[in-house]
């Protein structure tokens, strides 16, 4: 019996692997199926048609599934009624697709086995609607090079050459090291020609800084000063028993900034607030979401450079130390005396009804004389027993 039990269960982690390996095989079959077609040449013309529309034909023509969500067409001038000219000239659908999104400010990613066209990064950093104007800027911004570099040229006198608009500004925060500046400024340099985004990123972030564009000026700002404005994007929020850890990293993600956890956070929560926490809010930013679940739970979330730390609060430390220390203090501690009153009511039809009463319902007169009658029969009890006599 026992070696037929040991070869059903050889048998049972066999047929486990095979599974395991079909998923793996057939999810490696469609994404190498994916990455064909991005490698095939694809022909389309089209003239300021809806963006909807748009990708409905290029799915036809290069047989690819697209998504383009609610959440990337909130970004765009005119959201679904968007209009695009796209002219692509027998070029690989990849090739294809970073020609046709740039101008728009958008860019595309692998998602399973379709493509999912979703706001690039500087347009994500507006955290609003962009302007035609704007998403105009922006894409010259990510199309159009800057080749090369003076040493006592200016930023804004590169941006306005490498896009052609005159009227471009920068404006940059007061604490701004120069010194770190210049030295950003060199080492960005050397990675030309690049798009003009591209040479702006290389030269901020190894200061510690960013930008996003408003109207027809660039704002540098810190890391954290960003964060900060992308968790204060309103959305609406439905969370139904589900895990807090989980509500959190969607936060995190609708708000396209990093989720980082000290360790062993989610363990200072009670087991059914880490697992089963309801939030509903409507119209509401992923900041105040933030807050009601601190309010809620006890975490707290500081904002970082890259996203937010969730982390325990005082409150909640003081809390679990005092119940680790003392496990029993909780129900040791009772109000009132432990005892419940039995009393029988004798109705008029010759029925009787039993009524228990707690001592906290009676008045303090009542309650010294009630006790003072269960010593009594505590001592008779003892008596009976034998027990006085110990």
């Amino acid at each position: 019996m026992t070696r037929h039990r040991r070869n059903f269960c050889l048998g049972l982690v066999a047929a486990m692997f095979a599974c395991l390996g079909g998923v793996a095989m057939a999810g490696e079959g469609r994404s190498g199926a994916l990455q064909m077609k991005l490698d095939k040449p694809v022909t389309l013309t089209l003239r300021d048609e809806p963006i909807i529309k748009v990708f409905d034909k290029l799915s036809r023509s290069a047989g690819v599934d697209f998504e383009i969500s609610a959440a990337t067409l909130k970004f765009l001038p005119y959201g679904r009624a968007t209009r695009l000219n796209v002219s692509i000239p027998g070029v690989t659908l990849r090739l294809a697709l970073s020609q046709m999104l740039s101008p728009q400010g958008l860019t595309w990613l692998v998602d399973g086995g379709r493509i999912a066209i979703v706001p690039s990064e500087p347009l994500y950093r507006m955290c609003r609607r962009a302007t035609y104007d704007e998403m105009t800027l922006l894409g010259k911004l990510l199309t159009r090079p800057v080749e090369s570099i003076d040493e006592l040229a200016s930023v804004v006198g590169t941006l306005r050459q490498a896009t052609g608009e005159k009227k471009l500004k920068v404006v940059f925060p007061a604490f701004m090291n120069k010194a770190d500046f210049a030295a950003s400024f060199k080492q960005a340099s050397a990675a030309l020609p690049c798009p003009a985004a591209d040479w702006l990123g290389l030269l901020l972030r190894p200061i510690g800084l960013t930008w996003y564009l408003d109207g027809d000026t660039i704002v540098v700002l810190s890391h954290k000063a960003q964060v900060k404005r992308q968790l204060g994007q309103v959305v609406s929020l439905r969370y139904q028993n589900t895990r807090v850890a989980n509500v959190l990293l969607d936060l995190a993600r609708k708000g396209r900034v990093q989720l980082n956890m000290s360790p062993g956070v989610m363990q200072a929560l009670p087991r059914r607030v880490r697992k089963n926490f309801t939030l509903i809010m409507a119209d509401a930013s992923i900041a105040q979401a933030l807050e009601v679940i601190s309010g809620a739970t006890g975490l707290e979330f500081p904002v970082t450079d890259n996203g937010f730390l969730v982390k325990t609060s005082l409150y909640l430390e003081v809390g679990a130390e005092a119940a680790a220390q003392k496990p029993a203090q909780k129900t040791a501690k009772r109000r009132g005396p432990r005892y419940i009153i039995k009393t029988v009511l004798h109705k008029t039809d010759g029925q009787s009804v039993d009524m228990y009463i707690m001592p906290d319902d009676l008045p303090p007169a009542l309650q010294k004389a009630l006790q003072a009658d269960r010593a009594k029969v505590i001592r008779n009890l003892s008596k009976h027993y034998g027990l006085d006599k110990k």
